[in-house]
Protein backbone atom coordinates (compact mmCIF):
# COMPACT_ATOMS: atom_id res chain seq x y z
CA UNK A 1 0.00 0.00 0.00
CA UNK A 2 1.69 3.47 -1.00
CA UNK A 3 0.77 5.94 1.73
CA UNK A 4 2.81 9.07 -0.14
CA UNK A 5 5.21 9.86 -3.00
CA UNK A 6 8.35 10.82 -2.89
CA UNK A 7 7.82 14.20 -4.67
CA UNK A 8 5.30 15.16 -2.14
CA UNK A 9 7.92 14.46 0.37
CA UNK A 10 11.04 16.30 -1.53
CA UNK A 11 8.21 19.26 -1.90
CA UNK A 12 7.59 19.44 1.85
CA UNK A 13 11.46 19.62 2.69
CA UNK A 14 12.00 22.19 0.19
CA UNK A 15 9.33 24.16 1.63
CA UNK A 16 10.61 23.56 5.50
CA UNK A 17 14.55 24.39 4.99
CA UNK A 18 13.88 27.16 2.27
CA UNK A 19 10.49 29.23 3.42
CA UNK A 20 10.65 28.36 7.43
CA UNK A 21 14.55 28.26 7.92
CA UNK A 22 14.51 24.59 9.29
CA UNK A 23 11.18 25.51 11.44
CA UNK A 24 8.82 22.45 11.58
CA UNK A 25 6.93 22.81 14.77
CA UNK A 26 4.04 23.14 15.11
CA UNK A 27 2.89 21.39 11.48
CA UNK A 28 -0.47 24.43 10.62
CA UNK A 29 2.35 26.90 9.04
CA UNK A 30 4.09 24.27 6.82
CA UNK A 31 0.52 23.32 5.81
CA UNK A 32 -0.16 26.93 5.33
CA UNK A 33 3.08 27.77 3.61
CA UNK A 34 2.53 24.43 1.04
CA UNK A 35 -1.14 25.74 0.63
CA UNK A 36 0.05 28.88 -0.78
CA UNK A 37 2.28 27.32 -3.14
CA UNK A 38 -0.34 25.46 -5.00
CA UNK A 39 0.73 21.89 -2.55
CA UNK A 40 -2.98 21.15 -1.57
CA UNK A 41 -3.12 17.98 -1.61
CA UNK A 42 -0.38 17.09 0.67
CA UNK A 43 -1.61 16.06 4.36
CA UNK A 44 -0.46 16.23 7.50
CA UNK A 45 0.90 12.17 6.95
CA UNK A 46 3.23 14.01 4.03
CA UNK A 47 4.37 16.66 6.43
CA UNK A 48 4.67 14.50 9.15
CA UNK A 49 6.57 11.94 7.52
CA UNK A 50 8.66 14.47 5.75
CA UNK A 51 10.00 15.55 9.08
CA UNK A 52 10.79 12.30 10.45
CA UNK A 53 12.95 11.03 7.08
CA UNK A 54 14.86 14.40 7.20
CA UNK A 55 15.71 13.73 11.40
CA UNK A 56 16.90 10.40 10.30
CA UNK A 57 18.85 12.30 7.45
CA UNK A 58 16.77 9.71 4.89
CA UNK A 59 15.40 13.03 2.89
Amino acid sequence: MKFTSFSNLKQVKDVIINELSGVTNPLKPIKEKLAENDYKNISYFDIKMAIAMMDKKDL
